[in-house]
């Protein structure tokens, strides 16, 4: 069984904080916002090959110095998602239990009084895109054995194809990666890709698992030896008669 801890290390605070501390760490430039960040570590912590935290902060942080705080809630943000992957699938409609288990994605504001703040949220919104590209590019860090996994399953390679269909935000995104603009997911299909997300994680994870784990080896009973009586009892060596037919 893949070891589940009991609780989250990651709270609402410390979310927030981490949101605050990434765009300070961007700075002028294009840093990774949260939502990549949750989509590249997701990708690096299920994937074919083992990668650590080590590894994985430079894709965030860059070159440069980063601030302590960042890195200690980067790596608690790390230890959340594995959390998060490995807790079992809610049942029964249980929405609270979904919600907990959903990456981290950023949504636009909507006005107060909605009753439902999926509704008002516009249509056109490409929900889930920066989550996607963050988790192609963990897979581009072990391309080889993630391209090993999808030639080796085909309903992987397809769910594999509908990350990528969810991380082109624009019509002109979509030119960029020679898709055409009718291939481009509306609000209710990225939603609805995004709901999977969690089984998704949870099926690599115990197929990294099954993977990695010792197999033992398959143990034969001791054979005669080479000049040893056959035990058929023919009379024979065991090389000349039954030990022939031996590979």
């Amino acid at each position: 069984m893949i070891p589940t801890p009991e609780t989250s290390p990651f709270g609402d605070d410390d979310l927030a904080r981490l949101e605050a501390l990434l765009y300070d760490h961007a700075g002028d430039g294009d840093g990774v916002p949260l939502e990549a960040v949750d989509g590249l570590f997701s990708a690096l912590i299920v994937g074919p090959e083992p990668v650590q935290p080590d590894e994985a902060l430079p894709q965030v942080l860059g070159d440069g110095d980063a601030a302590p705080e960042l890195v200690e809630l980067l790596r608690k943000l790390w230890d959340h998602i594995t959390w998060r992957i490995r807790q079992p699938l809610p049942v029964d409609d249980d929405a609270d239990a979904a919600y907990e288990l959903m990456p981290f994605v950023g949504l636009p504001e909507v006005e107060e009084g909605e009753d439902d703040d999926i509704d008002a949220i516009p249509r056109d919104f490409p929900v889930g895109a920066l989550w996607a590209a963050g988790f192609l590019q963990g897979m581009s860090l072990r391309a080889d054995a993630w391209t090993k996994w999808m030639d080796a399953d085909a309903d992987l390679a397809l769910d594999i194809q509908d990350l990528m269909r969810m991380s082109v935000a624009t019509p002109e995104h979509a030119a960029e990666m020679e898709l055409d603009a009718d291939d481009l997911l509306d609000f209710d299909d990225r939603w609805g890709l995004l709901a999977s997300v969690p089984a998704l994680l949870q099926d690599l994870d115990l197929m990294r698992f099954e993977a990695q784990r010792p197999r033992e080896p398959i143990r034969r009973d001791a054979l005669p030896g080479r000049n040893d009586p056959c035990p058929c009892g023919s009379g024979q060596k065991w090389k000349k008669c039954c030990g022939s037919t031996v590979h």
